[in-house]
């Protein structure tokens, strides 16, 4: 039985995520020294398969230290959402284009990609005319592109194409592209547009149907056809290149090398740069390697903070804070730069965010509250404190914090 099965019934899967209870308040827990240090990796976005990673104890040690915490009331479990079967790449292209069929109004994933390289001309765009966004971006990008298109380009085929498929491409694009399925609506410019892209729609079929035509058509344009076929296989071969790098980039990732697999991530994704799993893995991977220089940071503060070394500790809890913006280090930043020396403005909206993050947390409104009163906004300072109080009501840190601040105003009158 593996240490996750083991823990299992506690904890749920390896997937589960546990967040640090709200309001809890470290400082005042009875933790032995590796409690603690578990108890610091939660950061409510970590799966337990990766905090166990993080800690570096070992997955049973790491999970039986997160159990007790769990029945101690100190993390909360969310339990993952059952997941639904992931539709293959093959299964998502249908869908999308048999929406796109029924709903001419919907635009496919590779126009969207497509338009989103395409300069279009926004004065057509804007005009008051009875056709969707969806239809002027279609008609528009396809016209602009007409002088540089070959009739098979135009048809979606290649050379190869069968007359069935010649005749199949060709219903498809004039039940879209025929003048007349606009008849007393008005489209202004793009009654001009539709009408040159059916006459080489037409042009095309009438080409590509006959024999004799379609021969002399493809001798004429050997040379583009090359052209398309050298960059069709280039093109391949970029893609065979992005699988290989991903694949190493995977194995990086696997073994917690997040910098390396990073910039391998990257370098597949600039090589395929449709590819959504490259774009995705990118995503994790920056992630990933945000929270480990965040972790390593914090450590530093740590260490720094125990041997009195006040600046050193100050620079490394700003720098995990930077990295990652979890409550917790953004506490930590917030605390060390509202001390001698330290950047008040700064401070503060680091504990503005943290308290965002987690309105509840009495250690976070407490820093707040401090920050505001060191910069003379007593207002602010009591406000927050009342927060507090509303919290906390019984909290001596919140009763002295209130109580110092009318005897400033005694004071002052």
């Amino acid at each position: 039985m593996s240490a996750f099965e083991k823990h299992l019934f506690v904890l749920g899967p390896p997937e589960t995520v546990p967040k640090p209870k709200p309001g809890l308040d470290v400082a005042n827990l009875k933790l032995s020294g590796q409690e603690g240090f578990v108890l610091s990796r939660i950061d409510g976005s970590s799966s337990l398969a990766e905090i166990c990673q993080i800690c570096g104890l070992g997955d049973e040690e790491t999970l039986t230290i997160l159990s007790g915490l769990a029945k101690a009331g100190l993390i909360e479990i969310a339990r993952p959402k059952a997941r639904k079967r992931k539709r293959t790449a093959t299964e998502q292209t249908r869908i999308r284009q048999k929406k796109a069929t029924e709903d001419p109004d919907r635009a496919t994933l590779e126009e969207m990609r497509a338009w989103a390289q395409f300069e279009f001309d926004r004065d057509a765009l804007a005009a008051d005319v009875d056709l969707s966004e969806v239809r002027r971006k279609r008609i528009q990008h396809l016209y602009k592109r007409l002088d540089e298109m070959t009739y098979y380009d135009l048809l979606g085929l290649d050379i190869k194409a069968s007359e069935e498929d010649i005749r199949k491409a060709y219903y498809r694009l004039t039940k879209r592209f025929h003048p007349d399925r606009y008849f007393r609506r008005h489209i202004g410019p793009y009654r001009e547009q539709l009408a040159a892209i059916f006459k080489m729609l037409s042009r095309s079929y009438d080409v590509l149907m006959s024999e004799e035509s379609r021969r002399k058509y493809d001798l004429l344009h050997a040379h583009a056809f090359a052209d398309a076929e050298q960059a069709g296989a280039e093109a391949q071969a970029r893609k065979k290149r992005a699988m290989r790098v991903y694949e190493v980039a995977v194995s990086k990732y696997q073994a917690g090398v997040f910098d390396g697999a990073l910039e391998d991530f990257r370098e597949a994704l600039d090589l395929d740069p449709g590819n959504l799993q490259y774009r995705e893995m990118v995503r994790r991977a920056l992630k990933a390697s945000a929270r480990e220089r965040a972790d390593e940071a914090f450590h530093r503060g740590i260490d720094a903070e125990a041997e009195g070394d006040i600046l050193a500790a100050r620079e490394a809890y700003v720098e995990a804070a930077d990295a990652l913006a979890t409550p917790m280090h953004l506490q930590k930043a917030s605390e060390a730069l509202a001390g001698r020396g330290g950047n008040l403005d700064k401070a503060l909206d680091y504990a503005k965010i943290a308290a965002r993050m987690e309105p509840e947390t009495l250690d976070i409104l407490l820093t707040l509250a401090d920050i505001h009163s060191q910069r003379g906004e007593k207002t602010h300072a009591r406000d927050v404190l009342e927060r507090a109080s509303g919290i906390a009501p019984d909290d001596e840190r919140v009763a002295g914090g209130l109580a110092g601040l009318a005897a400033d105003d005694r004071d002052e009158e």
